[in-house]
């Protein structure tokens, strides 16, 4: 996994030179033996995401998706998360959480597949899901991973439709282009795409 990853970075960079220095940030998620020389195995957890209903009156406004966060220290997920770290620690286990590529990690894991898009998808809520890994220093038994990219032949909504252009082939993505990136926090890359993005925003 972690080569793969770093490969995937590899190849970001070649196609998406203007955005090297956001993805070189992410080389650290290929190597986590480099931070936690005693990293054995990974967990990872899957949760669903937004699984809140939404007042109708507060459709178009910015920001209704921090209303169903699940990081913030207020949440049940992050006390849940919490909970796991205790345990973790009460049966001996070194851990670091969120220092590994997620997406990748579940994948492999078999909790299920990337689209065309980039993003992970489950059978039970589609993209809608959240994931947390684990680093722990004990080794795990482990079964094959399920690998699995099933999404429609010739479906390409998501790469046609996206404002900036930010997907323009299957699994790839310029990360420089992305309104994710873009809008979250100052970012002096949107000269240029700001007519583009419209008025999306990252919530």
């Amino acid at each position: 996994m972690v080569e793969e990853y770093s490969s995937h970075l590899d190849e970001r960079i070649r196609n998406f030179s203007e955005s090297r220095s956001l993805y070189e940030n992410l080389y650290p998620l290929a190597f986590p033996q480099k931070n936690v020389k005693w990293a054995k195995s990974i967990i990872v957890c899957v949760r669903r995401y937004g699984k809140y209903k939404i007042p109708e009156e507060l459709d178009s406004y910015i920001g209704k998706t921090y209303l169903v966060d699940g990081r913030p220290k207020h949440s049940k997920e992050y006390f849940w998360r919490l909970e796991f770290d205790a345990y973790l620690g009460e049966l001996g286990i070194k851990y670091a959480s969120g220092i590994v590529t997620a997406r990748l990690a579940a994948v492999n894991a078999g909790l299920g597949r990337t689209g065309k898009n980039n993003f992970f998808y489950t059978k039970e809520h589609g993209s809608w899901v959240f994931i947390e890994t684990w680093v722990i220093d004990s080794e795990m038994e482990y079964d094959m991973p399920m690998r699995s990219l099933n999404y429609p032949d010739g479906c390409n909504k998501c790469i046609d439709s996206c404002p900036t252009g930010a997907m323009n082939m299957p699994l790839s993505m310029n990360r420089g282009k992305c309104i994710a990136q873009l809008t979250n926090g100052l970012n002096s890359q949107t000269e240029g795409l700001r007519a583009e993005m419209g008025t999306w925003i990252w919530v």
